[in-house]
């Protein structure tokens, strides 16, 4: 098995959306620094590439926020990130675990 990170979007203060990515085995999304009050990164999916959906888990929000880290994804999926604007310089990372 092998586990390594991606920069999906790098650290910035803009508010951005990251290119399309596919999850075909376990993956952890997280923010490569704190977010602050009132700052997210969503996780997003679509079955068809052109419709958006923000994820949910039992009715919650997966949202990377200061309280929620980082978001653990299995697929089959095609997603995508959408952070908000942020005070300080943060990205997103993800790590790929797949079975060799």
């Amino acid at each position: 098995m092998s586990v390594y990170p991606e920069t999906i979007i790098p650290a910035t203060t803009s508010g951005i959306i990251s290119e399309e990515r596919s999850a075909s085995g376990g993956m952890t999304i997280a923010a490569t620094d704190s977010l602050g009050t009132d700052e997210g990164i969503k996780v997003q999916i679509t079955a068809d590439g052109s419709t958006w959906y923000d994820l949910y888990l039992n009715g919650m929000l997966q949202e990377i926020t200061p309280e929620h880290s980082v978001i653990s994804i299995h697929g089959p999926i095609k997603f995508r990130c959408v952070k908000s604007a942020t005070v300080e310089a943060i990205g997103v990372v993800i790590w790929r675990t797949e079975v060799q």
